[in-house]
């Protein structure tokens, strides 16, 4: 199959039913296979010179071509992963003992990597791409191959067959002593589940799901929720199928998630108490076809006393925007009834987008609440306990932005939560959207992230001072590009040239760097977010994970 004839059917079947649990051979643990979702885990900073920082990188494979009976999730140490990758410079000093590839030192390199490195090589001991590799394979450096580098990968668990996502979030402070500690959601669509894994740091296994009840090191059937009625579910549900998108709201009580084939959003509640299971609870039906993007509305600093966790959701076959709130309905029983209401999901509102064309096939939905965290505090050192004052300055603050990845045409819609004062909050929680900014083709997830900057905020392992700043990216699957936003300027900061089928982003902030899951190629791509070394940043400086083409292009 010639390369864009390849492209076409990996784009059709991302967004179709294509995938099933296939028979066949145990996956592969230890490599890259298709992957489709990446998440970082957080550990508070102990010292304020220093932002949290991430322990380890999960990545979840898929069964894209079903050969394999299932897929993988897997977990890698970033302390070991960072130690082999490349490190970007200016000068010597920028190297801790190492010589910095800049020009000044070999006479025969006409273009220096501006890389720390040793001997011949910037590279150290991934070897230089060719100029045939570069085609394909983006970056001076080649691969950390997985299989010579053991210590790199932490854990590994097989998990169902084509999870679409997967997303971290953290044990709450008042539950636990290891603040690393929490929980991962992955959307499967091979068994159509929501299954959760455990992230215990001080325990033998980082990951726990189960998998020392199965045989194969598989999750088993206690963390894959969604497919038994009898007991998963309060009130007999099953999880619809082509479970696609997963958004958590900021307590981690409420998960839910898209059905892009049935027009319907599950929500699952999530218990963190020992013992207890995320439960199936509602399923919101009579949407729109092919919901695709959702993303959990922040909680204002006062919501209420009445306030409902909300949901923004995209579609790729109508241009709007739908608000959706998590009612807890035990609130409508009478006292002493003796029944049992579970929490549902309601369609609050909806908004057309009009800020395009034609504005349907949107793919990808992020909320952005940076501004308003800072006006708040800036209202809590103004007021005080004055509650009046703190009242009409909480609903005075900026409303968090919203940006939605659009196909038609190709652009990034750039909004914000529209302020009403009917609310306590401030704001209806539905966007209003101001700009259209056009993108290549094939616009699908947008990320949001911080970038390293010039200044004094916080300090690197060389003591070299740093802010960070917060970014909008987005990844174009199609046209092999991620685009950098800076919402502060209201401009494109940069845009990243990739490797075949950019996918999943995830933003390593305390390093500096953005890991690119690479579906088409199954590896992982490592991107320079360090603003201090210009000549690197928004590359891709290394990857992770020897690429491997599709079966079907070799």
């Amino acid at each position: 199959m010639r390369t864009p004839l390849l492209f076409a059917a990996l784009s059709a079947c991302l967004l179709s039913a294509c995938y099933s649990a296939g028979d066949g051979q145990p996956p592969p643990l230890n490599s890259l296979y298709f992957p489709t979702g990446l998440a970082l885990d957080a550990l508070p900073a102990a010292d304020a010179s220093k932002p949290d920082r991430a322990a380890h990188l999960y990545v979840a494979s898929s069964d894209f071509d079903l050969q394999y009976r299932a897929s993988a999730l897997v977990a890698y140490d970033l302390d070991q992963l960072s130690a082999l990758l490349p490190q970007s410079c200016n000068s010597d000093s920028d190297c801790g003992g190492k010589v910095c590839d800049n020009g000044d030192h070999r006479d025969d390199s006409p273009d220096p990597s501006f890389l720390c490195g040793g001997g011949a090589s910037p590279c150290g001991d991934l070897r230089e791409h060719s100029a045939a590799d570069l085609l394909l394979y983006p970056g001076r450096c080649g691969s950390v191959d997985l299989t010579r580098h053991p210590e790199v990968i932490a854990d590994t668990v097989q998990i169902g067959a084509f999870a679409t996502d997967v997303i971290f979030r953290r044990l709450p402070d008042d539950m636990g002593a290891d603040l690393r500690a929490g929980r991962l959601f992955l959307p499967v669509r091979g068994d159509a589940t929501l299954h959760w894994v455990d992230i215990q740091p001080t325990a033998p296994r980082l990951l726990d799901c189960g998998q020392a009840n199965t045989s194969d090191n598989s999750c088993d059937g206690r963390h894959r929720i969604g497919d038994d009625a009898g007991t998963e579910s309060v009130n007999r549900l099953r999880q619809e199928p082509e479970p696609f998108a997963i958004a958590i709201d900021d307590r981690a009580e409420n998960v839910v998630i898209t059905n892009q084939t049935t027009g319907s959003v599950s929500l699952y509640a999530n218990h963190w108490e020992e013992g207890a299971t995320p439960k199936l609870t509602s399923i919101l039906t009579g949407l729109p076809t092919a919901p695709v993007g959702i993303a959990a509305v922040p909680t204002p600093q006062s919501p209420g006393d009445h306030y409902e966790p909300g949901f923004l959701v995209v579609y790729k076959n109508a241009p709007e925007v739908d608000l959706l709130r998590v009612h807890d309905a035990s609130s409508d029983l009478a006292p002493n009834s003796g029944s049992y209401t579970p929490r549902v999901l309601t369609r609050a509102g909806a908004v057309a987008i009009s800020a395009n064309s034609i504005g349907s096939d949107s793919r990808g939905i992020a909320i952005d609440d940076t501004q308003r965290k800072k006006d708040y505090a800036a209202c809590d050192l103004k007021c005080g306990g004055d509650g009046t004052c703190l009242l009409a300055c909480d609903q005075a603050v900026h409303q968090p932005s919203v940006y939605v990845s659009n196909r038609a045409p190709a652009s990034l819609l750039v909004g914000a939560l529209t302020a009403d004062f009917g609310y306590a909050s401030g704001t209806s929680e539905l966007p209003s959207f101001s700009d259209s900014l056009p993108l290549t083709v094939g616009a699908s997830r947008v990320v949001l992230g911080k970038v390293r900057v010039p200044g004094a905020t916080y300090t690197d392992d060389a003591g070299v001072g740093y802010d960070l700043e917060q970014r909008v990216f987005v990844v174009c699957f199609d046209s092999r590009r991620v685009y950098i936003y800076d919402p502060g300027r209201r401009t494109f900061d940069s845009i990243v040239k990739t490797g075949r089928g950019p996918f999943a982003l995830a933003i390593d902030e305390a390093r500096g760097l953005g890991y690119l899951a690479h579906f088409t190629d199954s590896y992982l791509g490592v991107i320079s977010l360090d603003q201090r070394f210009p000549k690197n940043y928004a590359s891709i400086i290394g990857s992770v994970g020897v690429p491997s083409p599709p079966r079907a292009s070799k």
